[in-house]
């Protein structure tokens, strides 16, 4: 019987394609009845697969293929991800347990989709509050859609056991992160997940910002999400006034470019930015617009880079001539905004504080400059090195090198164990175009 009643929805579905190579009828009234049979027909298929596989996991009949668990057989079988098989398995299991429910999405009228939000909210509950979940699930589902049932079932799980919301709320905290990376065609990638305060700030944000600017915004939903999370990063660089200082000075996005590659002249090298490596000069020019330009003669005197013994830290030009040199830290190539101007020769020792004696260490390199024998020397070509010793040495006090947080998208780093300064940024003459 079971079979035949499988072979019986194949027939149905056959009859179904040969109405469609009839021709589908042009009467929007009947198209639209079609599709809400439709939709009921699919969730009590949905239902129908749900009670299988539950007694499919009862028999551990998953164990006959070699699979380690009833997930993994959902997973590789029905080609879904981990977390979809993981969650159906578990649906299946304890939908028993809400039998009000469990008939609901038996008829079509709850959705598996939903069932999966009663069941999750019933884990931590005791057996007489999961009959009141039951019955609320199934008195409403049927009338709203996830979402909505979402924050339903919250409110009413917050009623039942508000330690319940709180512990995932913790959770939720403690599992915050966001991961940022450069990707192929050049853009940048941001994923992540906060917490629920620091989530419902920036969704508030964002919802300001990415609305749309007036009948013939043609962007997509998404990418005004995107825009607006950046006008969100450019407006704290400009406007915040308790900004942290970076490497010194108030942060600012900061390109250097050849004036050649301002001008689009051929053969100009491209410009490049703190973060993000190389860009074009058209970029450069677009940030050019509206940016402070300060101009940095590698082999004229209009700023004064050489400062000698009158002053023991690097001045604001010689930070600006450091960037276009170096790109970074010597050691690691972590951007110029997490750096330190570290005397070669230590001005305690009579160094003086000219271009000659100075490069650009992140703070992880510096410290183990100073405190497990690595050292700076620059090569004939004028290119900085820095070289550890040959003895294995774990991380500085500071933690890991900031280069091992600044990877690539494909998870590739600039760090290396004789890392040099690009002496093919120090040109002539190039401007660094702060936005501020």
């Amino acid at each position: 019987m079971f079979d035949s009643a499988l072979v019986q929805v194949d027939d149905g579905i056959a009859a179904v394609d040969a109405a469609f190579a009839a021709g589908i009828p042009r009467d929007g009234a009947v198209l639209g009845a079609a599709i809400e049979r439709f939709d009921r027909q699919i969730r009590r298929l949905e239902a129908a697969r749900l009670a299988v596989t539950r007694v499919h996991d009862e028999l551990l009949a998953w164990q006959s293929d070699g699979h380690r668990s009833a997930g993994q057989w959902h997973r590789d079988r029905r080609r879904l991800t981990g977390g979809q098989a993981h969650r159906q398995v578990d649906t299946a299991r304890r939908l028993p347990q809400l039998p009000r429910t469990a008939d609901r999405v038996a008829a079509g009228d709850v959705t598996v989709a939903q069932a999966e939000v009663a069941t999750r909210a019933a884990k931590g509950l005791r057996p007489e509050q999961v009959a009141v979940l039951d019955a609320f699930v199934a008195d409403t589902a049927p009338a709203v859609n996830i979402r909505q049932l979402r924050e339903a079932v919250t409110e009413l799980e917050y009623q039942l056991a508000p330690h319940n919301l709180v512990e995932r709320e913790r959770l939720a905290f403690a599992r915050r992160a966001v991961r940022t990376g450069r990707l192929a065609d050049g853009g940048v990638r941001v994923d992540g997940r906060l917490d629920v305060v620091g989530g419902e700030a920036l969704l508030t944000a964002l919802s300001v910002y990415s609305a749309p600017r007036g009948v013939d915004d043609d962007r997509s939903g998404e990418q005004r999400t995107a825009d607006a999370l950046a006008d969100l990063a450019e407006r704290a660089l400009r406007f915040d006034p308790d900004l942290p200082a970076e490497g010194g000075h108030r942060p600012a996005v900061a390109v250097t470019a050849a004036v050649e590659t301002l001008h689009q002249q051929a053969g100009a090298p491209p410009a490049r930015a703190d973060h993000h490596g190389p860009v074009s000069g058209e970029v450069a020019r677009q940030l050019a617009c509206d940016a402070h330009l300060h101009r940095v003669l590698t082999g004229g005197r209009s700023e004064p880079l050489d400062v000698g013994r009158a002053q023991r830290t690097a001045t604001t030009a010689q930070r600006r001539a450091l960037a276009v040199r170096d790109r970074g830290c010597v050691g690691c190539g972590a951007p110029p905004g997490w750096t330190d101007a570290h005397h070669i020769i230590h001005w305690a020792d009579g160094g003086p504080t000219d271009l000659h004696n100075l490069v650009l260490l992140c703070r992880s390199c510096h410290t183990s400059v100073h405190h497990r024998d690595w050292t700076v020397t620059r090569d004939p070509d004028g290119r900085h090195r820095v070289t550890r010793p040959r003895r294995r040495t774990s991380h500085p006090p500071g933690g890991e090198c900031h280069a091992a947080r600044h990877n690539d998208a494909d998870g590739g780093n600039s760090s290396s164990g004789g890392a040099r300064s690009g002496s093919d940024a120090w040109q002539p003459q190039a401007l660094t175009l702060a936005v501020t």
